[in-house]
């Protein structure tokens, strides 16, 4: 068996633990920086984007009803939510209005909405849709409640994670609160 001159090392030569060590921190350390990035996806951004377009679709809702003398209402669907305007003898879509169209919920989002403290249940497809909240020509609005938030693997309100908070007497203005938005924020816009 041969051995290597003085002063040459030999090519079998490995890593040392220090060195793996030193490997395995970096690599860690760059994985927590990716998944800092990356966050939740934007899924709190799409739900306050989301509270903030309803509070104001709700409350331009309610101007219009005053400001055309007619009955309108919001009605919620499974996928997201619509709004209707009294007819002759029943509840319709609204229909040339872009800003008052049907909108779809942005994945990862759900709702849950409280008339009266109770939780208002959502209808696939229903043959007369009837609104679950109604803005009267008076100035009137069904009172409610409503929460956004992300939604779990049923589609429904997940316990856990940010929630945005949407509140309405009869009268005056809808109320917005939730993480990073001041109660006055709404009432500014």
């Amino acid at each position: 068996m041969t051995r290597p001159a003085p002063g040459r090392l030999s090519g079998n030569r490995g890593f040392t633990l220090l060195e793996l060590m030193v490997v395995m921190v970096i690599i860690g350390v760059i994985i927590g920086f990716a998944a800092l990035s990356i966050g939740d996806g934007g899924r709190s951004e799409r739900i306050e984007t989301e509270a903030r377009r309803l509070a104001a679709l709700m409350q331009l809702t309610g101007d219009e009803a005053i400001l055309n003398g007619s009955q309108l209402g919001l009605l919620l669907t499974p996928e997201g939510y619509r709004f209707l305007t009294l007819g002759q003898e029943e509840w319709e879509p609204v229909e040339g209005d872009q800003l008052l169209r049907a909108r779809k919920l942005p994945d990862g989002v759900a709702m849950e909405l409280r008339v009266d403290g109770m939780p208002v249940g959502v209808e696939e497809d229903p043959k007369k849709p009837e609104p679950h909240l109604v803005f009267l020509s008076s100035g009137d609005r069904t009172p409610f409640e409503m929460e956004l938030g992300p939604a779990d693997s049923f589609g429904e309100l997940d316990e856990e994670g940010t929630r945005h908070h949407l509140e309405a007497g009869p009268f005056g203005p809808i109320t917005l609160t939730g993480p990073g938005i001041r109660p006055a924020d709404f009432e500014d816009e």
